[in-house]
Order: C-alpha cells, then structure tokens, then sequence
C-alpha cells in the first residue's frame, strides 16, 4: 500500500490539520487502523492524534482517497471531534481484537 500525502490545512483556531491523501491499494480498501499509521509514520506524529475521518474507494480502480485530521494534544481532539468517530479511530491492540472476537 502506498501513501501520498496531497493537500494540508493548517486550522490554528482548533490546534489541528486538515488533509487529504492518496492511496493505492492492493485488493481491499485498507481500515482506518492501517491508513492512521501509514499517515502517522509518513509525517512523523503519535499514531493517537491521527484521526481519518472519510475513506473513498473508487469503483474499479486500486486508488482511495482521504481525508483525514492530525490534532496537536488529545484533549483538543476529544473536546472538537464526535465520540462516535474518536472511538472508530481508536488504537486497537492485538488482545483487544481477540477478546472482541469471543
């Protein structure tokens, strides 16, 4: 899976940065899990500030877009973002999958 990075807003109001993101993908579309860490490892930051906030596969093609917000501190985000999409964002570990699965 590769990455680029397309277009970045910095938003000082909201201690954040909005921006949007190119993949190309090798069969399925790739989980906010892995986009987040792929984002996270191309510009450096803690995977828990990343957020993907929308995913777009397109039809036939190996290509996604996305978008997604890269906060400052976690209280910003929890404070700005719904819970909703902080929860699908969140860092799951290995044992928590698993017991999930039982």
């Amino acid at each position: 899976m590769e990455l680029t990075i397309g277009e970045q807003q910095k938003q000082q109001a909201f201690n954040r940065t909005i921006l949007t993101a190119h993949i190309t993908v090798a069969e399925t579309t790739p989980t906010r899990q892995e986009v987040a860490d792929l984002i996270a490892k191309k510009l450096s930051v803690q995977r828990e500030l990343v957020l993907v906030t929308h995913i777009y596969q397109r039809y036939g093609e190996p290509k996604a877009d996305v978008s997604a917000v890269i906060y400052s501190d976690v209280e910003t985000m929890k404070r700005i973002e719904r819970g909703n999409l902080i929860e699908k964002n969140a860092v799951k570990t290995p044992e928590a999958t698993e017991s999930a699965e039982e």
